[in-house]
């Protein structure tokens, strides 16, 4: 899914006699993908769901004069990030025994920004900020149970 927050467009006269028009738009996206495989035979299932996200939001500032652009600039900000669920379930004999593990993959930040002025050519910087993923602590129960699970396979 992906959805637009919102779109700011301004044009604002200055008293040289120049226009300064800004362009700000921003926008999400959101993918859920999921698999799941149930075994009669061994009375077990496994599933995974993924959830990938991701936002930016681009602004651009242009300069006007009576004969055309004078230059611009653009900025961009954005994340990239997803979740992951998996879920085990060995029903072989009771009690059952699950195993639930929450994960968050690398989270991504980028920004860039560039400019022109006149008819040169565009130039501009990019920075990335990766943050590793990581593993969300299970409770004791569920702990135990994965413990379990291991031990049997």
């Amino acid at each position: 899914t992906n959805i637009v927050w919102r779109q700011f467009i301004n044009v604002i006269p200055l008293l040289s006699g120049l226009t300064l028009t800004s362009d700000i738009i921003g926008s999400t996206s959101i993918r859920l993908s999921g698999s799941s495989q149930i075994s009669l035979w061994d009375r077990a299932s496994s599933s995974s769901l993924i959830t990938k996200v991701s936002a930016s939001l681009e602004s651009k500032l242009t300069l006007w004069a009576p004969g055309g652009i004078i230059g611009d600039v653009v900025s961009r900000l954005s994340a990239f990030g997803s979740v992951v669920l998996n879920l085990d379930v060995d029903f072989y004999t009771e009690p059952y025994l699950f195993c639930t593990v929450v994960s968050q993959g690398p989270l991504r930040f980028r920004r860039s920004a560039s400019y022109v002025i006149g008819s040169e050519n565009r130039r501009g910087l990019t920075s990335t900020l990766t943050l590793p993923g990581r593993s969300f602590a299970l409770n004791e129960r569920t702990t135990r149970m994965c413990n379990e699970m291991l031990q049997h396979k």
